[in-house]
């Protein structure tokens, strides 16, 4: 079981923070696309408090941290 806490806009119609099961080294992407977020979309991807990348391998235990990407102008 894996901790999945979403940031900002991705809340919207999902939820805060949620503890889910996941597959013992599945990739962070598969996560990704279990919640229909784009990896484009993700600005920050945290496991543990320490950067990440999609291809990032998960474990039981594992707390995600999901931020959408920021634009500005």
């Amino acid at each position: 079981m894996i901790e999945v806490r979403l940031f900002a806009t991705f809340r919207d119609n999902r939820f805060k923070e949620r503890r889910m099961d996941f597959p013992e080294d599945g990739l962070l992407e598969d996560l990704l696309g279990q919640l229909d977020i784009g990896a484009d979309e993700a600005g920050i991807l945290l496991v543990n408090g320490d950067s990440a990348t999609p291809e990032t391998k998960l474990h039981a235990g594992d707390v995600v941290s999901i931020f959408p990407a920021i634009g500005g102008g």
